[in-house]
């Protein structure tokens, strides 16, 4: 019975130890389940799942991205847009490269207001994603040897909805670190109206309603921060689609124009905010 008296103190202790032990290696593994993204919170009690669910504005993003279209009469155009935004605005500037018939490079400025611009996640993996903006680009034009002045007013409404889950651990990136977004309806509505000089105002217009099944169409957007009420995400463009519009010149008959093929290429980042 002394005997085991006297040694009762060390056994408490190695017992406190292996606690210890326990407590230490449960934390780091709690924090590197949570830490994924490179500026994701040390340590959070939220599941990612939690964390992103919820309603989200845009309150900052920036699409660099490049446009090449291959006109059917033979040209090629191709657009640069190196855009900026904030909740409210939109500046960046716009590049063209056109050959058809003749070779011609110009640069313009990008001005225009967001009025709607947000995610939405749901815990049973639902998404939303609408942008809804107008911007304007202001540049002079030689019209019969006469410089003038051309505006050129986008107005433009994006409706994606879909399927989201997060994707699985990869060569490059963690569990958990990239989110996929599966969409299923992408509804597009954009208004070009032209104003060159004298010369009567144009007005381009195209709609777009496409439906896809899960897993046709995808984003993979790479969460480089998930917090309790802030996200920044990036991905990158690469893809194909065709273009066809609806062009009335004053009071004369709509035209239908279909110019070519667009491949898209680029990186948009995004920041949101709860």
């Amino acid at each position: 019975m002394g005997l085991i008296a006297y040694f009762s103190p060390n056994l408490h202790l190695m017992k406190l130890y292996r606690i210890g032990l326990l407590s230490v290696l449960g934390a780091t593994l709690l924090v590197t389940a949570c830490k994924k993204g490179p500026e994701d919170p040390f340590l959070s009690f939220r599941s990612r799942k939690v964390r992103l669910s919820g309603d989200w504005k845009v309150i900052n993003y920036t699409a660099d991205t490049t446009f090449k279209t291959t006109i059917f009469s033979g040209g090629t155009e191709s657009r640069e847009m190196n855009l900026s935004g904030s909740e409210f605005s939109i500046t960046g500037t716009e590049t063209f490269s056109l050959i058809s018939p003749k070779d011609t490079d110009f640069t313009r400025s990008v001005t225009g207001t967001i009025t709607g611009h947000g995610f939405t996640f749901d815990k049973e993996g639902n998404f939303s994603y609408n942008f809804d903006y107008t911007y304007d680009r202001i540049y002079p034009v030689v019209v019969a040897g006469t410089t003038v002045t051309e505006k050129v007013t986008v107005k433009q409404t994006i409706i994606r909805e879909g399927k989201w889950y997060f994707a699985g651990r990869s060569k490059d990136y963690k569990n958990k670190e990239n989110l996929v977004l599966s969409v299923i309806s992408d509804k597009k509505s954009t208004e070009t109206t032209t104003a060159t000089g004298s010369n009567p105002v144009m007005i381009k217009t195209s709609y777009s309603e496409r439906e896809f099944a899960l897993n046709e169409r995808v984003e993979v957007w790479h969460l480089i921060e998930l917090r309790n009420r802030e996200i920044k995400m990036e991905t990158d463009l690469a893809g194909l689609s065709s273009n066809k519009y609806t062009t009335t010149i004053g009071s004369g008959t709509p035209v239908i124009v279909e110019p070519g093929i667009t491949q898209t290429t680029g990186k948009v980042f995004f920041q949101l905010k709860q």
